[in-house]
């Protein structure tokens, strides 16, 4: 198990960000992406809240992403009415 993000396709951040683009709802934006051994985070805009919390529904139901448990907390609204969100995931 500790050689997986080094073995394990599924892992591999290329492909995690695929799959987090497929899962991308239209006016949502990532704006930034980390991967560790450890964790995901996904930094974005969404034009809405909702856009936001759809994106993460997404992405936790994407089957190329069941690798991981992601969370996220409340979107932050912007002076424009955009959502500002981070989404974590960690391997289960």
């Amino acid at each position: 198990k500790a050689l997986s993000p080094a073995i394990d396709p599924h892992y591999y951040p290329i492909e995690v960000l695929q799959h987090l683009f497929e899962s991308l709802p239209a006016d949502v934006q990532i704006t930034q992406f980390n991967q560790s051994a450890r964790q995901i985070s996904v930094d974005g805009e969404a034009k809405t809240a909702a856009l936001a919390y759809q994106f993460a529904d997404k992405a936790k139901k994407n089957p190329d992403l069941a690798s991981f448990h992601f969370e996220m907390a409340a979107p932050r609204i912007l002076p424009n009415e955009h959502a500002q969100f981070r989404l974590e995931g960690k391997p289960k």
